[in-house]
């Protein structure tokens, strides 16, 4: 039986769910970042709502492989850089078979934030787009990269991109076994707010109709 304070809370979070729908179809991603940390906040005050809170919180991201190539960073603020990653980024490979990746943004702010916590790339300016970006060229730092997103991509045509990659890169001696697993996403997972991407929509969509199973 649940409680009445519970019954009330778990009114409160259905009628959110559907708010929520009506946000996806009608709005900006920005509505959508300020209404995922509302949301958040209220379904970490569920601690009785078992059937909730346990689903939300498997996700399956795994740094390992990383971290024994690079020193230790926040796991959730990896998530954030994966989830903005999949939606800014670009995964290269040029017709000669050279790889790199690049973040093109119009303010520098958050380039050099991502350049000093990971530890390499450089930010440059391009003046003739007027834009900046973040690049990683040499191979040392894509391998790094690649053991990062190498199982904690969720989006297809990454996962994809991931692959042509890792190929390159195990031809230069490098040793990588590719993991083509879309990783789980809930919706507590910090790469939700990093991810600004069409795909977005769809991928919150995605996650309540999978994980909530709200009708």
């Amino acid at each position: 039986m649940f409680s009445y304070k519970l019954y009330v809370e778990y009114f409160d979070y259905k009628v959110l769910v559907s708010w929520f729908k009506f946000i996806i179809k009608t709005t900006s991603s920005i509505m959508i970042f300020i209404f995922y940390y509302y949301l958040k906040l209220l379904i970490l005050n569920f601690n009785n709502f078992s059937t909730a809170s346990e689903t939300l919180r498997g996700a399956s991201f795994n740094f390992n492989a990383f971290y024994k190539q690079h020193y230790y960073i926040d796991p959730n603020w990896l998530q954030w850089f994966i989830g903005f990653a999949e939606g800014d980024g670009a995964f290269l490979k040029d017709k000669n078979g050279r790889i790199s990746f690049v973040i093109t943004q119009n303010e520098s702010k958050i380039l050099f934030h991502i350049k000093d916590v990971i530890g390499f790339g450089n930010v440059t300016f391009d003046t003739k787009a007027n834009t900046y970006r973040y690049k990683v060229l040499n191979n040392p730092s894509l391998f790094k990269l690649a053991l990062l997103f190498n199982g904690n991509l969720f989006l297809s045509h990454r996962i994809n991109q991931l692959g042509e990659w890792i190929k390159v890169l195990n031809l230069k001696s490098y040793s990588i076994v590719f993991n083509s697993s879309k990783v789980t996403i809930s919706i507590l997972d910090a790469w939700l707010s990093g991810c600004q991407c069409r795909t977005l929509k769809g991928a919150l969509m995605l996650l309540f109709t999978q994980n909530l199973d709200i009708n």
